[in-house]
């Protein structure tokens, strides 16, 4: 609970620090109803904020994420997340993991701590609207990556599925992201 309440007073002050301090970059007086060209689109300002806003809620799930990721028990089990998405899964799809479970067996904690550190940097970078290219392509192939390992692609696929699994998703919203140009308001400076 305490954990909690100090994740949260963290992202709300890094949100606070990103909006409202000098360093916030674009005009501190906004005309909402002014428009703007972007990569030939006119969008209005209030557009912008919208996919800025995305952008920061969005950096505070992976905030959350990272969080759990620098728990001692994702260190300690990091390969067994890997190994719990084989049971039921096609030979092509258990080959893709058995892969990824020998390469993260030759280190397991290394791979946790390199895990931790790129969900912490995504979320930063998502929080703060900095280092958009690779905060964006870095998270698709983050998220591609989580899919098709630990999720195992969603499946298996059987009578009773579900979902296609959740890191997919997060594709889409890195996509919505780049095309949406959430990195031009409510960012630092640079």
């Amino acid at each position: 609970m305490c954990t909690g309440i100090l994740i949260a007073s963290l992202v709300f002050t890094a949100i606070k620090v990103a909006l409202h301090a000098d360093i916030v970059y674009g005009p501190a007086k906004e005309n909402f109803e002014t428009r703007v060209a972007t990569s030939g689109i006119l969008r209005t300002m209030s557009e912008q904020k919208k996919f800025a806003w995305l952008r920061i809620a969005f950096g505070v799930v992976w905030g959350i994420d990272a969080y759990f990721k620098w728990q001692p028990d994702f260190f300690e089990n990091f390969t067994s997340y890997l190994s719990g998405s084989l049971e039921g899964q096609p030979l092509l799809t258990k080959s893709w993991i058995n892969l990824w479970i020998h390469m993260v067996g030759v280190d397991p904690h290394f791979f946790a701590l390199l895990v931790a550190i790129a969900e912490t940097a995504i979320a930063l970078a998502l929080i703060f609207g900095v280092a958009s290219r690779i905060t964006t392509w870095g998270g698709i192939a983050m998220s591609l990556v989580i899919w098709s390992t630990a999720e195992g692609f969603g499946g298996p696929y059987t009578a009773g599925s579900t979902d296609i699994g959740a890191a997919v998703m997060y594709v889409f919203v890195f996509l919505a992201l780049w095309f949406g140009h959430a990195w031009e308001d409510m960012r630092l400076k640079r």
